[in-house]
């Protein structure tokens, strides 16, 4: 119990550092909002353009167009 104390005023005092934004490169929608989560999750609401399941297709498209620029045709232009 003293280990599981320890590591847990360790972590919270210091060894804070902010998660990575898709450390499992998910194609998933909620894995697509930045990292701290803004209070609206997206400024605009994402086109959506593929399937979440797509892993390890290079030619697949992007799952989300979160706004800033052209809807793009494939992921390779």
């Amino acid at each position: 119990m003293l280990v599981f104390l320890a590591n847990l005023v360790w972590s919270l005092g210091f060894a804070r550092r902010p998660a990575a934004s898709n450390p499992w490169h998910s194609r998933g929608l909620e894995w697509q909002v930045p990292t701290p989560v803004p209070l609206e999750n997206f400024d605009e609401v994402p086109t959506i353009l593929a399937g979440p399941y797509e892993y390890g297709d290079e030619r697949a498209l992007p799952v989300a167009h979160l706004g800033g620029g052209p809807i793009p045709a494939t992921a390779g232009d």
